[in-house]
């Protein structure tokens, strides 16, 4: 099963808006972690204390999502927030609205739409990466079998990430599938079976 590729702020991104004298601020942040969402946050409610609602919305690299509508009617701002983050397939993003009451309402659907467009352009200000999802696999053969490993790596789409150099030769491969089986033969068929690949997990690879 191929992994999937998303994209990821690399920058800051910001935006600025104005709807019937409301003044609404975008940024568009990294946050590789909960904690580091949270800092975010803190640290844009401090600086703009005097706002009216500081809303946000961020998505982790491993896919957990949280939005806030900090105060304004359900569903008018963090979800917005989301949506845009979703649209543009970013991860380990964070973005956040600051909005200054203007003194006039702008009722649900006018709210949806000044958060949602100042979202946008904050996102699409913030520089990027591309970041793939990778299976990380290790095999441990003898120094007689390593170059028929890397090949097999190589042939079956994979990427030799590292090599430990010890008793035998321990080979760390990179594949954008999670169950590379035509490598995993390879394997087997190289070193008569006394060999397998193990699995290590999943690794985000960034690419420029």
């Amino acid at each position: 099963m191929s992994l999937d590729s998303y994209y990821a702020p690399i920058g800051r991104g910001e935006s600025q808006l104005t709807e019937k004298r409301s003044r609404f601020l975008g940024f568009c942040l990294p946050a590789s972690s909960e904690d580091e969402a949270k800092a975010q946050i803190a640290e844009t409610r401090a600086k703009f204390s005097d706002a009216r609602h500081v809303v946000w919305a961020y998505i982790l690299p491993d896919g957990t999502s949280r939005a806030s509508d900090d105060g304004e009617p359900q569903g008018t701002a963090g979800a917005p927030l989301s949506e845009q983050l979703r649209r543009a397939e970013l991860r380990g993003a964070i973005v956040l609205v600051v909005r200054y009451f203007g003194g006039i309402l702008l009722g649900p659907g006018g709210l949806r739409r000044a958060y949602s467009e100042a979202a946008a352009s904050a996102v699409e200000d913030a520089p990027k990466q591309t970041v793939r999802q990778m299976a990380q696999y290790s095999v441990s053969v003898p120094y007689s079998a390593q170059a028929l490993i890397k090949n097999a790596v190589l042939s079956h789409g994979g990427t030799v990430s590292a090599c430990d150099y010890g008793e035998n030769v321990k080979i760390a491969a990179l594949f954008s599938e999670e169950n590379p089986e035509g490598f995993l033969a390879a394997v087997r068929d190289a070193t008569n079976g006394a060999s397998e690949a193990v699995f290590c997990g999943i690794s985000a690879v960034s690419e420029a």
